[in-house]
């Protein structure tokens, strides 16, 4: 990425940021994909390298910036950050960049 095309993105990340989080917590989740992304992907800073977290451990992470756990889970799955089975959650490759 050339540095317009990254300052560009770094400045879009942070407006997000600032407009959708307060305090620490989410307060809405964005209807743009785009900025749903951003939000995502912050959410997701907080797992770490951990193999597989249980759904109640995942629900716990989300639940520090939203109730609506289960709309974030879904989210998580559905942009390809994490996968599901037998109630375990593992984060995807795209995921592991996400936190890294």
């Amino acid at each position: 990425m050339d540095t317009d095309n990254q300052e560009r993105s770094e400045k879009f990340t942070r407006a997000v940021v600032g407009a959708f989080f307060k305090n620490g917590k989410l307060v809405q989740i964005p209807a743009k994909r785009s900025k749903r992304i951003v939000v995502l992907e912050k959410i997701l800073v907080e797992f770490g390298n951990k193999d597989a977290y249980h759904e109640s451990e995942v629900n716990d992470i989300i639940r520090q910036y939203h109730d609506d756990v289960c709309t974030i889970r879904r989210e998580f799955i559905m942009n390809r950050y994490m996968t599901r089975k037998d109630g375990y959650y593992r984060l995807t490759e795209k995921g592991r960049r996400a936190v890294a």
